[in-house]
């Protein structure tokens, strides 16, 4: 009698940021939740990646040169690549939201502040993923901030 095994493919989050010890900080902060995380450290770099990766989301800095997040994001909507994109910054979210506005992208990514709270970055990366591939078993609990 032969089994049937069954596995589910892991969610593959791309962390972008032009600071090295902020991409491992993230990876850091994701590493319990059962995603399979890569780092690019460059708008670049992360335009290469999602030409060989399917990912589930982006989570991107946006003060990056040469390329910006919201360039990043332009550039992936022209590619006609629909992944979601979250904004981890510690810019003002109303400056980066005219920034999307003005390339005809208001509304189109999320913004979560630096310096970043575990538990809300769970929670949207956990909201986003259930709306590219429902089902995935659940990641475990967040542990609430005292």
């Amino acid at each position: 009698m032969s089994t049937l095994k069954v596995t589910f493919a892991r969610p593959k989050v791309l962390i972008v940021d032009d600071d090295p010890v902020f991409r491992k900080a993230m990876a850091r902060l994701l590493r319990e939740l059962p995603i399979d995380i890569e780092l690019a450290h460059s708008g670049a770099a992360a335009l290469a990646a999602v030409v060989d990766t399917d990912f589930a989301l982006v989570l991107s800095d946006v003060e990056m040169h040469p390329m910006d997040g919201v360039e990043l994001v332009a550039e992936l909507r022209g590619m006609q690549v629909e992944v979601p994109v979250v904004f981890v910054s510690g810019c003002d979210p109303a400056e980066i939201e005219l920034r999307l506005a003005r390339r005809g992208l208001s509304g189109a990514v999320p913004v979560v502040s630096k310096p970043v709270s575990r538990n809300e970055l769970v929670e949207l990366i956990q909201q986003r993923l259930a709306l590219v591939a429902p089902a995935l078993p659940p990641p475990p609990p967040v542990r609430r901030d005292a």
